[in-house]
């Protein structure tokens, strides 16, 4: 080294130094280091000079062990920031020579040494620094390779080297964006030697986010799972188990997130793993048990009519077993796919809000959502029985007079013992042109039964006293004994009369088991005349639930002598706490 140029540097070094501590406040704290974290210095076989930056506010003293007449320093002790000059004398034998630097505080709070190793006059190499720590993002080092012939360099993948400048040889560290802190190894070989030196270099890896994900314990296959947390926006990958599962995009957050469970996933206890970030690091976040299929209802009514029907939609409701409306199980009706289920709400379910539930897999059950059960209207819902109006209705009985004889005082044609069976809510109508001629059409007393809102006509005779040779009364009666239910049971029977000026003025309700034997109901002495009006409804509320297999109105007595009379409407209710 130029002797002049040396020494330049020396004082600038210190200047600087000099300058920074005079700037120093007096109530810093303590310290004591070493410029640019110096541990060793290298030198060739012929005289050299170094420097050691001491950056200090405190009094320090310098030692060199193992160093003999070789190596001296000065100065050997300071009271602040100093340029110590390192000088080694020409090492004249074979081997290279080291000593030890050591420079502490004289409050022996802090301590610092510097390694100084002379080539001999034999082959050899040196490098200086021997380790150093660079940044997680990466950076240039510089290293001092002294070496008594040409030497080779192998490095880790991640080094790569740059610029050389005499015996200093620059080296760039890439970023570590890996998962841990690594170490490699720069080795230097001696060329027609075995001789070698290193620097090891230990690098961070860059922080990274990690998502925090909190997940259900369980979930069905072929079902939804929402995952809640953190930075959940870097996951590009949900597994199940070795089942990669499908993202929903829409509605995604760094909060929230969908994850479809496919329906092959193994049917256990399995690891939720994810993967995030561009660099496809995993983590297991925790176990989640999958079950076997589940319905999944995605749609239901906001209120529905109780005896009426609600339609469940969604995926697999084939696999539905019971519909549960708080505590009344619903009837499932025939013919549901695994996307549509048609369930019918009992009659005598408590209206409000409440939950509808699902069973299935013989044991597990679930909230399908919330219903608001309302009551009926009577002037549109008929009998509205124990039971739904599916999958059948009642057979209606008509008697009269004579039987098959044409009435001229009546003008009517009179039917006897008529069992004319209504279907279901198709049937507009009961056709007597159609059964009997068109010379055999009644021309009054025309009864219209409502069955799920469609009027559907029938002749009942009206007629009080019985013509000449037939005792019976004139009836009309409803069978239920051959619906699903087998029977009807009411607490309210609801009846319109037909406006007319002939009028119904006594008449019973009476309730039979077998069609033969019959029970009054409501007796003729207990019945009002009808209003000649059909906007007026004749209520009868009876105190407790009434069940019967039958049930006939019978037309006791009239207000007219033409005895000609009927109704509009005639209904029976099972009102539960719907009044």
């Amino acid at each position: 080294m130029n002797r002049k140029i040396f020494i330049f540097s020396i004082v600038l070094f210190f200047a600087f130094f000099s300058g920074c501590d005079d700037n120093k406040n007096s109530k810093d704290p303590e310290s004591l280091r070493i410029a640019k974290d110096l541990e060793s210095i290298a030198f060739n076989e012929k005289s050299n000079e170094g420097v050691i930056g001491v950056l200090s506010n405190i009094p320090w003293t310098l030692t060199v062990q193992n160093g003999g007449s070789w190596l001296t320093c000065t100065p050997a002790s300071g009271n602040g920031s100093e340029s110590v000059i390192v000088s080694a004398t020409a090492n004249t034998d074979p081997p290279v020579r080291s000593a030890t630097i050591t420079i502490a505080s004289q409050n022996g709070a802090f301590s610092h040494t510097v390694t100084v190793s002379q080539l001999g006059t034999e082959p050899n190499i040196l490098v200086s620094p021997t380790s150093v720590n660079v940044l997680d993002e990466g950076e240039e080092i510089t290293v001092t390779v002294t070496a008594t012939n040409t030497f080779t360099i192998d490095k880790p993948a991640w080094v790569s080297e740059g610029s050389r400048d005499g015996n200093k040889i620059v080296f760039v560290v890439e970023a570590n964006e890996g998962d841990e802190e690594r170490e490699g190894i720069i080795t230097f070989s001696l060329n027609a030697s075995d001789k070698q030196a290193s620097l090891t270099i230990t690098q961070p890896h860059i922080p990274y986010v990690t998502p925090v994900v909190n997940h259900p314990s369980q979930a069905a296959v072929g079902t939804n799972v929402n995952l809640t947390g953190t930075d959940l926006l870097l996951i590009t990958e949900v597994w199940f188990g070795t089942v990669k599962g499908v993202i929903v995009e829409e509605g995604r957050t760094d909060a929230s997130m969908i994850v479809t469970v496919p329906a092959d996933a193994p049917q256990d206890e399995v690891d939720l793993k994810i993967f995030y970030g561009d660099k496809g690091r995993s983590a297991v976040v925790g176990q989640i048990t999958l079950l076997s299929p589940q319905p999944v209802v995605n749609a239901l009514a906001e209120r529905v009519t109780i005896g009426g029907m609600i339609y469940l939609t969604g995926t697999d409701l084939d696999l539905i077993e019971e519909v549960w409306f708080g505590s009344a199980k619903g009837e499932i009706v025939a013919g549901g796919t695994a996307v549509l289920v048609k369930v019918t709400v009992p009659v005598g379910t408590t209206p409000g809000t409440t939950e509808v539930k699902i069973t299935f897999g013989g044991t597990q059950s679930k909230t399908a959502g919330n219903i608001e059960l309302v009551c009926p209207d009577p002037s549109v819902n008929l009998a509205q029985f124990a039971g739904s109006l599916l999958p059948g209705v009642p057979k209606l009985l008509f008697s009269g007079n004579s039987s098959g004889t044409w009435n001229a005082s009546g003008g009517r044609w009179a039917i006897n013992a008529f069992d004319g069976c209504i279907d279901g809510p198709t049937w507009d109508l009961i056709d007597f042109e159609t059964i009997y001629g068109s010379d055999k059409v009644p021309t009054r007393g025309r009864t219209y039964w409502q069955v799920n809102s469609v009027s559907v006509a029938a002749e009942i005779p009206n007629t009080g006293p019985a013509p000449t040779g037939n005792a019976a009364p004139p009836w009309a009666s409803l069978n239920y004994s051959e619906t699903k239910e087998g029977s009807v049971t009411f607490d309210k029977i609801e009846i319109i009369p037909r406006e007319d000026t002939q009028l119904v003025k006594k008449y019973t309700i009476e309730i039979s088991e077998d069609g033969n034997s019959w029970t009054k109901l409501i007796k003729a002495e207990d019945t009002e005349p009808f209003p000649a009006s059909t906007s007026v409804v004749v209520i009868h509320q009876l105190e407790q639930l009434v069940t019967t297999k039958y049930i006939r109105f019978v037309i006791v007595e009239t207000t007219n002598a033409t005895n000609n009379s009927g109704l509009t409407h005639f209904a029976l209710y099972n009102t539960g706490s719907c009044q």
